[in-house]
């Protein structure tokens, strides 16, 4: 008959090839999403003169390959940009699964080495729980101990940017300790809410890269910035998706200004 093709309307057949195509295309570049993910440079110094500021860059490991491609992407995107936005000295550190020694003394050997900066920012990308970061590798951090590490820490200023799950967390376990200097504390999410992760060239990307992205007007501007940003995503998100970040900041008990935590 016309306008088949074994008893199959042509129409539908056309449809079925570009449905096909289109399953072809998003396996194509999902592959090449994790199998191009880049390897950061561990360490990475310049400038001789200046202030220094010191970044601590962790991406823990994802549920799957995807999210540890979407980490190591993140990383990369966040070197890129501290080394443009920052005048003065700058030291990235970069940690990640599948480095020689990725453990929570690596990263508090890396934390150390940041003593005496002037302004000490750390990353932290991938999955976690609130309670903990990187329980699916080496790395297994509980949220306790991150600020314990970062109480005995001496810099002029410490920003932590967290972007994972239930996040909110962080911002609730810092209120609990006390600091010998200013640290501001930028979460993915609050403590009740998983936070969307990419896992493809296709979508939006993380809290964490859009934050990046906007940090060259500072990181309190950068995080209201973002969460304008992710607002206006909320109608591609499933209910109870937690899109929007939190910030706090807490100064040294001598300085008596503590800022509370708000989005």
């Amino acid at each position: 008959m016309t306008g088949k093709l074994l008893g199959i309307r042509k129409g539908f057949l056309w449809l079925l090839a570009v449905g096909f195509l289109l399953l072809a295309l998003d396996f194509g570049q999902r592959y090449i999403y994790v199998q191009g993910a880049p390897r950061p440079e561990a360490v990475v110094r310049i400038g001789d003169e200046g202030p220094l500021t010191y970044a601590l860059l962790v991406a823990g490991a994802g549920l799957d390959e995807a999210e540890m491609a979407t980490g190591l992407r993140d990383l990369q995107y966040a070197q890129r940009v501290i080394l443009q936005a920052f005048a003065g000295r700058k030291v990235v550190r970069s940690l990640y699964p599948a480095q020689p020694g990725f453990s929570v003394e690596q990263f508090e050997e890396a934390l150390k080495a940041g003593e005496g900066a002037d302004h000490l920012l750390i990353y932290l990308t991938g999955h976690g729980g609130g309670f903990n970061f990187g329980a699916t590798s080496e790395l297994n951090l509980r949220t306790d101990r991150i600020f314990e590490f970062l109480s005995a820490v001496k810099a002029e200023q410490i920003t932590l940017m967290v972007d994972c799950c239930w996040s909110g967390q962080f911002a609730l376990e810092m209120e609990k300790h006390q600091f010998a200097c200013p640290i501001s504390v930028i979460t993915s999410t609050d403590a009740k809410h998983p936070a969307p992760f990419p896992v493809s060239f296709v979508g939006p990307r993380s809290y964490g890269a859009t934050w990046f992205s906007f940090l060259d007007r500072g990181p309190e501007e950068a995080f209201r910035a973002t969460n304008e940003w992710r607002a206006r995503l909320q109608p591609l998100y499933p209910e109870g998706m937690g899109l929007l970040g939190t910030w706090g900041q807490k100064r040294p008990a001598s300085d008596d200004q503590n800022v509370p935590t708000g989005n």
